[in-house]
């Protein structure tokens, strides 16, 4: 049944991300699931990013970043949020769940601003 298929949809988990492309250049490894991606489209997302990709820290030169305290479904979310292949809609939940990320998303901050007329 449709309800059914429902069901499975909303359980079965997105794979996005899962597959090295040309552009990626680092993969973000959050609990068991891998994310590749590219180090300059987190850069211009997060200013968290920026700093650990660009400054005096171990992960600027590493190809696997491990940020085990963070939640996978989160990370998909924000990473669905930044890049143009993906886009995901903008909702209340996209909105709590990459907050929960503490990346400073200055694509959450401006949209934020710009629809919702709060800074």
């Amino acid at each position: 049944t449709e309800d059914a298929i429902d069901r499975e949809k909303k359980t079965e988990p997105l794979l996005l991300f899962t597959q090295p492309m040309s552009e990626n250049d680092v993969i973000l490894r959050v609990g068991e699931r891998d994310f590749h991606v590219n180090k300059d489209l987190l850069c211009m997302a997060s200013p968290v990013f920026k700093i650990m990709l660009t400054g005096n820290f171990k992960e600027k030169n590493q190809e696997v970043i491990l940020l085990p305290e963070k939640k996978a479904d989160e990370m998909e979310t924000f990473l669905r949020l930044i890049s143009p292949q993906y886009l995901a809609p903008i909702t209340d939940e996209v909105i709590r769940s990459v907050t929960r990320l503490r990346l400073q998303s200055t694509v959450l901050k401006t949209w934020t601003r710009t629809f919702r007329g709060t800074n």
